[in-house]
């Protein structure tokens, strides 16, 4: 006889309840955590990449909206960026409100990039909340007042490389990693030693390993987690995963070089806080708008052979076949002639080769091995150029 689900059971109103309630928790837990408060990787590499010219149009992914908003010193004539999380839509929209309207001075003390106390960071927050109508909902779910630049995925990464780091190598050798006068030399030296300690390859790995599908939930976003196997991946393996860390350090690193030195990244000052860069901002911040779809849905509303640059970062890593084809689709309807496309992985082949999805963008293969030459982050083994033909 074939079992009955409990839910066939249930009543017609109690199963629409139910599944109501799965629908809430789904959007809550899955679509909603502060994934990326700041870039988790360079916004020179992306600049150098898509080499957006004035008078252009750009498409991507909003992410912490730091890319994007960067690209206006480029002077396009629109910027449209696109992400499933409606939270980031609503930390893209903060920035791009601060810079329409505050100082930089306040505007880096409300998202923790200076220091502040509460009192004076609430007090901001109290001043801006009327422009960010029902965004300000979705951001008020984390502490507004210690920084919501604290808040993201980048900083649980960090806290999981620095509890680890020491653990492994030792306070004293972390302490040389970590340092502004270690060179590549030295940390690959420490990284091979780590490699081959006992404590490692027969306590931390063979612990990461049985439980990385409980830890990717501590370190990435739930929906990352149901769309790729890539975090399992990087946890499975952590130390070869990100080996590349110890050959460029984590001093000079824009992801982790806040964390480190306390100082905002030099690449986030160059693009984003200083005076000059912030002026800048304030006076193209009309030209940029963000809304929360999938990027291929994102694309599917622009005019055909409008788009002239596609900023993807690692998007393509966390969508599946069928909806890599639909992206590739929607890239190829809206792009002009020679429009640039940059995006990356966590894996070291193309996300659309290992799926076998045909693009007609072809590969631009020796600036991608001068940008993965040149990167100051180490994260992603992929770094991926195209043009449209």
């Amino acid at each position: 006889m074939r079992p009955v689900s409990p839910a066939a059971e249930l009543p017609p109103a109690a199963l629409t309840a139910t599944r109501s309630l799965r629908a809430r928790i789904r959007d809550a837990w899955v679509y909603r955590p502060l994934a990326f408060a700041e870039p988790a990787e360079s916004i020179e590499l992306a600049h150098r990449a898509l080499r957006v010219k004035p008078g252009e149009s750009v498409a991507g992914i909003t992410s912490s909206g730091d890319i994007l908003l960067s690209l206006l010193a480029c002077r396009p004539a629109r910027v449209h960026g696109f992400d499933a999380n409606p939270t980031q839509t609503a930390l893209a929209r903060l920035k791009r409100a601060l810079c329409a309207g505050e100082s930089l001075d306040r505007a880096t003390a409300l998202l923790g990039l200076a220091p502040r106390s509460r009192r004076e960071r609430l007090s901001i927050w109290h001043d801006v909340r009327p422009q960010l109508g029902a965004d300000a909902e979705l951001l008020e779910r984390f502490d507004v007042g210690a920084g919501l630049l604290n808040c993201g995925t980048t900083r649980k990464l960090f806290r999981l490389t620095m509890f680890a780091l020491p653990l492994c190598l030792g306070r004293d050798r972390h302490r040389r990693l970590i340092s502004p006068d270690s060179t590549p030399a030295s940390r690959i030296a420490l990284f091979e030693e780590l490699h081959g300690r006992t404590a490692y390859r027969w306590v931390v790995r063979p612990f990461l390993h049985a439980g990385r599908r409980l830890f990717q939930h501590f370190v990435y976003p739930p929906a990352l987690c149901l769309n790729s196997d890539h975090p399992r991946r990087a946890l499975g393996d952590l130390l070869d995963s990100y080996s590349r860390l110890f050959e460029v350090g984590l001093h000079e690193n824009p992801v982790f070089e806040r964390f480190i030195t306390g100082r905002i990244p030099r690449e986030q000052v160059h693009y984003l806080y200083s005076p000059h860069a912030w002026d800048a901002l304030a006076l193209r911040c009309g030209d940029i708008r963000f809304e929360t779809a999938l990027i291929q849905h994102g694309l599917a509303q622009l005019r055909p052979g409008s788009i002239d640059a596609f900023y993807l970062s690692n998007a393509p890593d966390y969508l599946r076949p069928n909806d890599l084809r639909a992206l590739s689709a929607a890239l190829s309807r809206t792009a002009r002639p020679g429009a640039r496309m940059f995006y990356l992985s966590l894996d070291p082949q193309c996300p659309f080769e290992r799926c076998g999805v045909p693009l007609t963008f072809e590969r631009c293969a020796s600036l991608e091995q001068s940008l993965a030459r040149d990167d100051p982050v180490g994260l992603y083994r992929y770094i991926g150029v195209r043009v449209c033909a």
